[in-house]
């Protein structure tokens, strides 16, 4: 218990340390057309409804869809190793990522990063920093500095997110 809050902290100094190395450099976001999009779930957020919501507001194929979801520890000891999962485990000391499949994620070059979070989460802020998306899309409230757009709806309202982004997206004619 001890450890926990204690590597939680390094985390967290690890991520002020990371955002404000962000914040000195310029990223310039390209005119490229959207054809990569990674996608960040909750355990709280349902799969299937963004899925097809994606599918059918922006008419992407499943194919191009990458989707990594953030579960409790004591969920994934219980279901199992699954693919596309993560959790508090598979951040190590300082930000270290220990999953492959996460450090993988993280550095696929994504054309769009959505991050359908309802909150504010330290594991997945950490990862919307350090992924090398060129345009990173989220709820507004939930640590705006880290993206690229951020829309202002209610927490659940997923369709609702899909649509605003897809108007701003049309928007930068990046669509």
């Amino acid at each position: 218990m001890i450890f926990t809050g204690l590597k939680r902290k390094m985390l967290q100094s690890f991520f002020d340390k990371k955002q404000q190395e962000n914040r000195n450099k310029n990223r310039v976001n390209g005119t490229c057309k959207i054809v990569k999009i990674g996608v960040l779930l909750t355990d709280k957020t349902e799969k299937t409804s963004v899925i097809t919501d994606l599918t059918k507001t922006f008419g992407f194929t499943k194919n191009q869809l990458t989707f990594l979801e953030y579960k409790p520890a004591f969920e994934i000891k219980k279901e199992g190793a699954t693919e596309g999962v993560f959790g508090d485990g598979d951040f190590g000391w300082f930000g270290a990522i220990k999953n492959p499949s996460v450090a993988q994620f993280v550095q696929t070059d994504f054309d769009l990063l959505i991050n359908y979070s309802p909150s504010i989460h330290l594991y997945i802020d950490t990862l919307v920093l350090l992924s090398n998306a060129s345009f990173k899309v989220s709820h507004a409230g939930i640590n705006d500095e880290l993206y690229d757009l951020v829309v202002a709806t209610g927490l659940k309202e997923v369709g609702t997110l899909n649509q605003e982004t897809k108007k701003y997206l049309q928007i930068l004619n990046k669509l």
